[in-house]
């Protein structure tokens, strides 16, 4: 099967690529990013665009497409690769931009009320509008499917998400935690999710379903994450728990740069890949964080004059 990849060389998708290399694929990658090229592996290190351009008359079985920011990028695909098959990779935050439990749901609320970063803001939007225009492209006939991933830990993230974490054990001063707020984060586990992945590809044309989700059965709160680290890194640590309104009043920020907090706990649905593979889901693996003393942060330092005031 000859496979074509737009990004796909850092962590999860890095992961699914050495996974696909197993079998007796013809892959081609392309990525601005430098990579070290293995066999079978025809890598075009360039800009996303310009890569489709020089691939615009080569034929593939299945795209699959880590990079797609835009409305454009999808067009573009669709206008310019024959793929008999095409998969984009989406992300179950998207949620974050509707209210709701269920993913398909689209309804979506104020900008300003999300607490998120202008950055994250930015990308979630964008995947949301590539999802509508891939939907609009499948009801034309293009042989498309969505997929969500959740929130990956594992080996190599480079998301460095769970610094904010570490920087918090390692300074020996109080963590906080917003009061009331006791959701869980739905958090999978590199490996499980790469194999998984891989077997729905081989599944997932027998059912008619255009939006799919890789979400685990369950999760840990973010309370819970916490104390894993500080456990793994031979801290003890101290939660103090602060009203979101308070910290909307003092320490804004920390609304925006905490990981977690703003995860939304999603139903299992009848979209779950999990549901039509073999494997079973895994949502948090037994790792060792690096004992580090990260730089702290001007966040950070906010937060420790605040105790004062607060207590």
């Amino acid at each position: 099967m000859r496979i074509l990849i737009l990004g796909g060389t850092r962590f999860i998708g890095k992961k699914i690529l050495n996974n696909l290399l197993d079998s007796s694929n013809e892959i081609w990658v392309i990525s601005r990013r430098k990579f070290s090229i293995k066999n079978k592996i025809i890598f075009l290190n360039m800009e996303r665009n310009n890569g489709i351009n020089a691939l615009k008359d080569k034929e593939f079985d299945l795209t699959i497409d880590f990079i797609a920011y835009e409305e454009k990028d999808i067009a573009n695909i669709y206008n310019k690769i024959n793929s008999k098959r095409y998969i984009l990779i989406s992300t179950t935050w998207i949620t974050r931009l509707w209210e709701g439990k269920v993913g398909d749901e689209f309804k979506l609320i104020n900008n300003n009320n999300l607490h998120l970063s202008e950055v994250t803001k930015k990308y979630l939007i964008g995947k949301y509008q590539c999802e509508k225009h891939l939907l609009k492209l499948i009801e034309r006939g293009f042989n498309a499917k969505i997929i969500r991933f959740p929130i990956v830990l594992g080996n190599g993230d480079h998301t460095r998400r769970l610094d904010f974490y570490i920087e918090r054990i390692m300074d020996n001063e109080p963590i906080i935690q917003i009061k009331d707020h006791n959701n869980k984060v739905q958090i999978a586990c590199l490996n499980n999710l790469s194999n998984a992945f891989i077997e729905w590809i081989n599944i997932c044309e027998k059912y008619p379903i255009n939006i799919w989700e890789a979400l685990p059965n369950n999760g840990l709160t973010s309370r819970e994450l916490i104390k894993s680290m500080a456990i793994s890194l031979n801290r003890e640590i101290e939660f103090i728990d602060i009203p979101k309104i308070k910290l909307e009043e003092n320490l804004p920020e920390f609304l925006i740069l905490e990981p977690f907090w703003k995860e939304k706990n999603l139903d299992i649905s009848k979209t779950n890949i999990y549901k039509y593979i073999k494997l079973e889901p895994k949502s948090f693996y037994d790792c060792t964080f690096a004992n580090k003393v990260i730089e702290q942060t001007d966040l950070r330092k906010k937060e420790i004059n605040y105790f004062a005031k607060y207590l």
